[in-house]
């Protein structure tokens, strides 16, 4: 459904590089300096690579389209992106520990909450 949503020119072969971009800036929040057109080819070319006889067995016998998808991002190259470490919900910079973390649990501060939830007024109102 997603994947349909933004490949509009060659829905049936794939996204553009416009269109990837879109997607990643509009759907995935990227910052337009981090979907820059040169980037997205990198990613399209990298997770679209394998699917290179696939295109081939769609395309046929119409050399036309194959050459047409190979500028495109298939649904499976789409798919491996969306699973991929480029995409990742965890944000590259909070991958590194910084902090010693070889000390025992005990000798750490641990910030817990107590979980209630506030049923009406802020101040007044009933906690369950």
């Amino acid at each position: 459904k997603l994947f349909v949503q933004y490949a509009k020119i060659h829905p049936s072969l794939g996204l553009t590089v416009e269109e990837f971009q879109n997607f990643l800036m509009y759907h995935q929040h990227w910052r337009p300096e981090d979907a820059t057109d040169d980037k997205c080819v990198q990613l399209m070319v990298h997770y679209d690579y394998h699917y290179r006889a696939y295109k081939m067995y769609r395309a046929n016998s119409m050399p036309y389209e194959f050459h047409l998808s190979l500028c495109l991002l298939s649904f499976g190259g789409f798919l491996s992106f969306l699973r991929s470490p480029d995409n990742s919900l965890i944000d590259k910079e909070h991958e590194e520990i910084y902090q010693d973390m070889d000390q025992p649990l005990s000798h750490y501060f641990i910030n817990s909450s107590h979980n209630t939830y506030l049923e009406g007024h802020q101040w007044t109102g009933r906690s369950t």
